[in-house]
């Protein structure tokens, strides 16, 4: 490639070029040089002025420590455009290039200029007085010189077209690679201890955060603070978040941080994930259900850990599938819900929100159907395959998957195993592994059944012999359900007529059939999860909504709207509210009697954007995607915004807001959303209907634009990128309809398979009782919480729902429960597009901080207003860090607070204190304060309560030894007279028995001194034998003696004579003064000892009880 670039190049002229580069590379570096001794002049200058404390000093060091970086910045440059140089050969390094970089150092020499000829720099020089206005000049010019430094370095990094996006990662011991342009803090060791974005030092560009977070995944950390927010960037390796490791004690940390507000505040609290497809949130989730159920006093071994454990496997099969942007993609999002009590899970729940189930039956090019199709494949035996009618089919010749990419090898022992563990799971939830197998056979047979034209009135079948299994599978007959795909059934003016179906009408019914049968399978799995410890409840007896999340109690027509002009409020205490449109949905967060606190975990969709097509699908994902963006922007940006304003403060925090975005898609009047669903409902809408009445709507929002008139697409704006969407399909999933000649197949008259029918048995419930006829009314494909209509068939098509309408109400159900909690976000990024393992692509890692807004929020959380608290508040927490007393009255609050903060500041060390100096501010009712702040007075106030707590147990251990003395003294006193008494009966000859040496045991002399004297003993002369009890046991009765016993074996004596026989009755008199022995009459009259573990007791009709 380079050898074609250099035949296109005049080498006079690129020499030419080569020299101008020289001469810029020459004034930079003079700058450079100029910088460093005006920096070195400012340091003189200044040690001349430490003793001075005042203000307009502390900010002479804050321009101080900016024109370190801006030193920093220029070495850095310097390095660039020698490595820019040295790499440019055979690139298009044309004249263009060189202009921009000729302007900026125009622009450099003019900021110089204006530096060196400010009104301080005079002052500074004539050690002059120096005043405030001087001050923010400098201050300005710093700043306007350090974004010229980022604008070249975004023009070195756009220019490099002959070098690649990846970054290989590589071990800390081999060092980072990287074919990009080097970067000072990639290079050195300043990334290798922040752990904490927010205390990084200098100008917060986009490339110092990529830097930090390529040094710590390199040396493998995946995890970084921003204050309260974690960002989690996903290696795609396999050794992540290993035991021990880095990220495995950030996040049991995090766990513990949620437990401790938990206890102390009794909220409910829910961990956010989010990020786009492929990031990593769903094993994430997993670590931190994992962390979560280790908070009890069994782990992971207790009965409900269990059941979790394998609900989460089996759930996942049925969830996961591979797509073009992630093998591993979650098409069902999850709120993993765990209930404590008394500190430890006493109930878990989980609520599942899911997608359309078009991918059963036609999943897009290059994608694969759901997991657990491809491990039922590989898994079943071959005993099972016969009894499931799937013997000689494979992925090959199974219509359903055959158009997708086959398993490798590796792929397929993979599968096997996973397959084992779902087994186990069913087994461990006590659901029937045979029904499930069966209904997920009748599913992939299906797809084999195809109808078309016939000679006569009806269709005939291609594939009889797959319509045969498949009916035997469900437990219906080869006609019934023959009849149910092909008849429809209309219901006019309460008239009912039947009429046969084209072929294309009943391929959609047996698609919708598989559809069907799929979701309300995975529903069923969910009422079963989330049924534990409830006897009475089952999956094949309930009939109780799904588990799945979905609309609340209300009016059954009524749109569920997300918000109109913004989904979340700001209440004055801070916390994010509903919306008014939000508030109807009440108790959606019940925590159930018996358990005191809640801690949940929520792992949604991630952003989408196929290069291919687009459906209903991805706009769905995105809607939620653009809901928790909206969420997480109302907690940390707006809700500073409303305090300020509260307070009369001005605060223009930056940050995009997606509130535009979210009403494009949700208005209650002329939404895209709200406009689909009229035209569904409509029973002669056409997507271009639809498309025309969008674009007449919206085509002067700025969220919406039509990339191609011509074709039936539209595009919109998300906060994340800019997405096409296709119309031809979307009301065809969004109707999501199954015609009731379907559902009456498995009513119990036709159908013999419970489980089969326990899946329609709320479809098929009428006012009237339970019918088998079909009127001409459709059901919804997936199962949905809208309780039963009082309607007549009829007018069905006025009162259905569809599938959008129901996951706004799942979606708006979600946030109740977020707004309810309190959040603890992580942000998930993956390094690149081609899911490759330790490759960092920058621009795919840049494009996500942009759109997580990470820029942002480090803005904000170094700012002074991150934080706030009420004056009380803060004194309660705080006030002991004062160093004199505080007036305790409202009229001093904001001296008291002040003090607080002053006093903590003495206590740091000086250079903290010069940058913490200016990191609050005091409002009329409010305090504001930096996430730095806020993490050293947490750090001081639990060194304080790590401190008394030591205090407190010293005291009371004290106590309880005083108490204990008293005791222990009379034991020492018993002591020492025993000690005196032994030694005089030992004078006067008394005998006492004495243990052989080689007979005595190894005991520890302190604890059995400590002993005795507690005891009042002598360890001289041991305590006798207790008597042995003139009776045995059995049951709950005393038998006494004599007793009749059998002897269970022979006993031999000592020269090996049998001495008794085995089930011989022998007749024992007594206990034998030998412990364990019974004392036994021979027919010679003597008595011999006999062990009692030998011999059994002869029961009589009526045992005579002692």
């Amino acid at each position: 490639m380079a050898a074609k670039h250099a035949a296109f190049v005049d080498k006079p002229g690129f020499e030419r070029i080569l020299e101008e580069n020289a001469s810029l590379h020459g004034e930079v570096r003079i700058l450079r040089e100029n910088l460093e001794e005006e920096r070195r002049k400012n340091g003189q200058l200044l040690g001349t002025f430490k003793t001075r404390q005042n203000e307009d000093f502390k900010n002479l060091a804050h321009a101080k420590k900016l024109s370190e970086t801006l030193a920093e910045e220029n070495a850095q440059l310097k390095a660039e455009i020698k490595s820019s140089n040295q790499g440019r050969h055979g690139s298009n390094f044309g004249g263009e290039f060189l202009k921009e970089l000729e302007n900026f150092g125009q622009k450099f020499e003019i900021l110089h200029r204006d530096l060196m000829n400010s009104n301080l720099m005079k002052n500074l020089k004539g050690k002059h007085v120096i005043n405030q206005d001087d001050i923010r000049a400098l201050k300005n010019n710093f700043e306007k010189t350090i974004t010229e430094l980022v604008s070249i370095r975004n023009l070195l990094t756009n220019k490099k077209d002959s070098v690649p996006n990846g970054v290989l990662l590589t071990t800390a011991r081999q060092g980072s690679k990287t074919n990009g342009i080097p970067s000072n803090l990639l290079s050195g060791n300043r990334t290798s201890s922040i752990e904490d974005l927010i205390h990084l030092n200098g100008p917060v560009t986009e490339n110092a955060i990529l830097d930090i977070l390529h040094k710590r995944l390199s040396n493998g950390q995946s995890i970084t603070k921003l204050g309260p927010v974690l960002l989690s960037v996903n290696s795609l390796n396999s050794t992540q978040f290993q035991a021990l490791s880095s990220d495995t004690l950030c996040l049991d940390s995090c766990v513990k941080e949620v437990m401790d507000r938990l206890s102390e505040r009794g909220i409910p609290q829910v961990f956010v994930l989010s990020g786009s497809s492929g990031s990593g949130k769903t094993y994430v989730s997993q670590v931190l259900n994992k962390k979560i159920l280790e908070q009890g006093d069994k782990g992971l071994v207790s009965d409900i850990c269990k059941h979790f454990l394998a609900s989460v496997t089996v759930l996942q099969s049925f969830s996961l599938a591979k797509t073009t942007l992630n093998s591993n993609s979650s098409r069902v999002g999850h709120l993993y819900e765990f209930y404590f009590t008394d500190g430890y899970v006493s109930k878990t729940k989980i609520q599942c929100y899911s997608l359309d189930y078009t991918r059963v039956t036609s999943p897009l090019s290059g994608e694969r159907a759901f997991h657990i199709f491809y491990e039922m494949l590989n898994g079943i035996t071959q005993e099972e395959r016969a009894k499931l009618h799937l013997q000689g089919y494979s992925c090959h010749n199974l219509h359903y998957l055959s158009g997708c990419p086959l398993p490798t090898e590796e792929e397929e022992l993979k599968m096997r195993t996973t397959f084992e563990k779902w087994r186990g799971g069913l087994s461990t939830l006590g659901i029937p592994f045979t029904d499930v197998l069966r209904i997920l056979a009748a599913i992939l047979l299906l797809g084999n059944v195809q109808f078309v034209e016939g000679e006569g009135l009806e269709l005939d079948v291609k594939g009889n012999n797959e319509i045969k299994a498949v009916a035997a599978l469900l437990g219906v007959s080869g006609v019934s359900l023959y009849r149910g795909l092909t008849t429809k059934t209309k219901n006019l003016r309460g008239q009912v007529f039947r009429s046969l179906c084209e072929p294309t009408v009943a391929n959609q019914h047996r698609d919708s059939l598989a559809m069907a049968l799929y979701s309300r399978t995975l529903a069923a799995i969910v009422r079963r999860v989330n049924s534990f410890k409830r006897p009475t409840s089952s999956a094949v007896t309930s009939t109780s909504a799904s588990g799945e999340a979905g609309l609340s109690p209300g009016s059954p027509g009524k749109k569920a709207a997300m918000t109109n002009g913004g989904i979340l409020s700001t209440n004055h205490e801070g916390s994010p509210t509903l919306s008014p449109v939000l508030s109807s949905f009440n108790g959606l967060l019940s925590i159930p009697k018996g358990t005191t606190g809640l801690v949940a975990v929520m792992d949604m969709f991630g952003f989408e954007n196929r290069n291919n097509v687009n459906q209903l699908e991805q706009i769905c994902i995105n809607l939620c995607s653009e809901t928790i963006q909206h969420f997480y922007n109302t907690h940390i940006f707006k809700s500073s915004e409303e305090y300020c304003r509260e307070d009369d403060i001005h605060l223009d925090a930056d940050y995009v807001d997606n509130a535009a975005c979210i009403e494009l898609l949700t208005c209650q009047r002329a939404g895209i959303l709200t406009l689909l669903d009229k035209e569904s409902l409509f029973i002669r809408g056409t997507y271009l209907s639809f498309l025309q009445k969008v674009r007449e709507q919206h085509q002067e929002s700025e969220c919406f634009f039509d990339p191609e008139p011509e074709n039936p697409c539209f595009a919109v704006t998300h906060h994340a990128d800019n997405v096409v969407y296709d119309a031809r399909n979307l009301i065809h999933i969004n109707r999501d309809t199954i015609p009731d000649d379907i559902v009456c197949v498995f009513s119990r008259q036709n159908c013999n398979f419970g489980f089969a029918t326990h899946l329609f048995t709320s479809d098929l419930k009428s006012p009237q009782g339970q019918t088998a006829a079909p009127k001409g009314v459709l059901h919804r494909v997936s199962p949905t919480h809208t309780p039963e209509l009082n309607r007549s068939p009829g007018n069905y098509e006025q009162s259905q729902t569809t599938f959008s309408q129901d996951f706004q109400g799942k979606l708006d159900s979600l946030l109740k429960t977020l707004v309810q909690a309190q959040p603890m976000f992580l942000r998930c990024i993956k390094t690149n597009l081609h899911q490759e393992p330790n490759v960092f692509d920058r621009r795919v890692v840049s494009q996500q901080l942009r759109a997580l807004q990470v820029f942002e929020t480090l803005r904000l959380l170094q700012s002074e207003f991150a934080h706030h608290s009420r004056f009380p508040t803060f004194i309660q927490k705080y006030g002991f860090l004062s160093s004199r007393p505080l007036g305790e009255r409202e009229e001093t609050e904001p001296e008291d607070c002040e003090a607080i903060l002053e006093s903590h500041l003495r206590k740091v060390h000086k250079d903290k204190a010069g940058m913490l100096s200016n990191s609050w501010v005091l409002g009329k009712k409010y305090l504001f304060y930096s996430d730095i702040m806020k993490q050293e007075l947490d750090r001081q106030r639990d060194s304080r309560k790590s401190s008394a707590v030591v205090t407190i147990q010293a005291f009371v251990r004290g106590w309880l030894c005083r108490k204990q003395w008293i005791t222990l003294k009379r034991s020492l006193e018993m002591q020492k007279k025993a000690r005196l008494q032994s030694r005089t009966n030992h004078k006067h000859g008394s005998s006492r028995h004495i243990v052989p040496a080689d007979h005595e045991l190894s005991v520890d002399t302190k604890t059995a001194e400590q002993i005795c004297c507690l005891h009042g003993l002598d360890m001289e002369t041991p305590p006798p034998l207790p008597r042995s009890r003139p009776y045995t046991v059995m049951g709950n009765m005393k038998m006494g003696f004599p007793q009749t016993r059998i002897m269970k074996q022979d006993l031999l004596g000592g020269d090996g004579e049998v001495l008794l026989r085995k089930g011989e009755h022998v007749k024992v008199v007594s206990a034998a003064r030998k412990r364990g022995f019974l004392l036994v009459e021979q027919r010679s009259g003597s008595n011999i000892q006999v062990p009692f573990q030998i011999t059994e007791l002869k029961v009589s009709p009526n045992p005579s009880p002692r």
